[in-house]
């Protein structure tokens, strides 16, 4: 059963969608990041460092899936360690 306070922000979230125009455009592939926390099995830190290299190299802008439910945290941990080893931007990459 949902709280009064649930419905009311429900309907806020209404009245916002209906009232504002959002434009977002999304690229053809979105990268999940599950294998980044770990979320079938152990991967070693140069593999998930490789992932996301591959990420930037394949898409200059990439849009990731993440969760903090993937490896309670982990995978958004090892999302930021490893965009800091690339020096990776969200504006773009940067050299060094």
């Amino acid at each position: 059963m949902a709280t009064s306070s649930s419905k009311r922000a429900s309907r806020r979230l209404r009245n916002l969608t209906q009232s504002t125009l959002v434009s977002l455009e999304l690229p053809k592939i979105i990268f999940g990041s599950s294998a980044l926390g770990n979320l079938y099995g152990i991967v070693p830190d140069e593999t998930k460092l490789s992932i996301v290299e591959n990420w930037i190299q394949h898409q200059p802008n990439p849009v990731i899936d993440s969760a903090g439910k993937y490896g309670a945290g982990l995978a958004l941990e090892n999302i930021g360690r490893c965009l800091k080893k690339t020096k990776y931007r969200s504006c773009g990459r940067i050299d060094q």
